[in-house]
């Protein structure tokens, strides 16, 4: 497969990007008052805290799914992978099911 590389010295991005300071009204410029008034982490309640303090990635599952290695026959993969987008949980599914007395 051919990859295809951007080059950037044939565009420009002149005029796309406004030129000097710009404002945003719904983030407007700490003032000296502002700076003053602020509290510091410390003191802030663990309510106020969590609307800054958001955990980075997806959240923790109870129980994680556990990737493995699985050798199948050709013509059970095959017909896994042909019945369509969802096959996998579907193969766990059916490994479920097999499983229950």
């Amino acid at each position: 497969m051919k990859t295809r590389s951007l080059d950037m010295s044939k565009k420009s991005t002149e005029g796309f990007y406004p030129k000097g300071a710009v404002t945003d009204p719904e983030n407007p410029e700490w003032t000296d008052e502002d700076i003053k008034n602020a509290l510091p982490w410390e003191a802030m309640s663990d309510l106020e805290k969590s609307v800054f303090k958001r955990p980075r990635g997806r959240p923790v599952l109870e129980t994680p799914k556990k990737l493995i290695s699985l050798r199948l026959d050709a013509d059970v993969w095959e017909a896994l992978e042909a019945s369509g987008p969802g096959w996998r949980a579907r193969a766990n599914a059916i490994l479920k099911a097999a499983l229950k007395p």
